[in-house]
């Protein structure tokens, strides 16, 4: 019997969803949804992602922690169903008097939000943390060699000095070098559940800026700048601009 299992993926980023019924994405493959069976999987896909997070998405067999193989969806469809998303619908319009990239209080916003997408992606990432673990080991062993370097003959006051500051020099840095992983330890420990909600706050931000205006009912307002309205026909349900 089969264990394959199957999740939804960009190659990169994983679908999950969260316990509020919403969908987002994780970098953390054990942490992605998953389904036994690929129909259920290109089911999700197809009618219960949301429409402008499905463009780079396919689904795919997960087998020991990775994507093996691509089971849906070819590079073609893929662009094709990109340029469905990001394509403008003949019914729909922009609202002229609003600048989402204007306003003031949205732009604020996003700056926080990219700030933290940034801090998560750099200091939140494995990378990193090994970067800075093998640092704090370089400032142990330098401060072991200043320290044995006092013992290694009589020095005079101004080398004895020099040797000193030397050393506070290194402290201070080893210092910075410890506090830095400290924080990226503690950072790593929450990066996985937070990265996801930053990423999917982007994307809402994405959609809003792109987003336009589907008439409801009075299409002919916005298609022909039509104001010679009856307001109560349209309201009864059987109204029409008059000419």
């Amino acid at each position: 019997m089969s264990e394959t299992e199957y999740c939804i993926t960009d190659g990169r980023k994983f679908i999950k969803q969260y316990a509020n019924g919403r969908w987002g994405v994780t970098t953390n493959m054990n942490l992605a949804d998953t389904w036994a069976k690929k129909e259920k999987a290109i089911s999700i896909l197809n009618h219960s992602i949301p429409l402008y997070m499905r463009a780079e998405l396919y689904v795919a067999s997960a087998e020991g922690g990775s994507v093996k193989q691509r089971e849906t969806l070819s590079q073609k469809q893929i662009s094709e169903r990109r340029r469905e998303v990001s394509a403008p619908k003949e019914d729909s319009y922009k609202l002229s008097k609003y600048s989402f990239d204007n306003d003031e209080n949205i732009q604020n916003m996003i700056e926080g939000f990219e700030s933290v997408r940034h801090i998560l992606h750099t200091y939140g990432s494995n990378n990193y943390a090994k970067q800075i673990g093998d640092k704090v080991v370089r400032a142990n062993l330098i401060l072991e060699d200043v320290q044995h370097y006092h013992g290694r003959k009589a020095l005079s006051s101004r080398d004895g000095f020099r040797l000193n500051r030397l050393e506070d020099e290194v402290v201070v840095e080893r210092i910075s070098v410890k506090n830095q992983a400290e924080i990226a330890k503690k950072l790593q420990k929450y990066c996985d559940g937070m990265l996801p909600m930053i990423e999917d706050i982007c994307s809402t931000i994405d959609e809003l800026r792109n987003a336009k205006y589907v008439p409801r009912i009075l299409t002919e307002l916005f298609s022909n700048n039509n104001l010679d309205i009856n307001v109560k026909e349209y309201i009864e349900g059987d109204g029409v601009c008059e000419r």
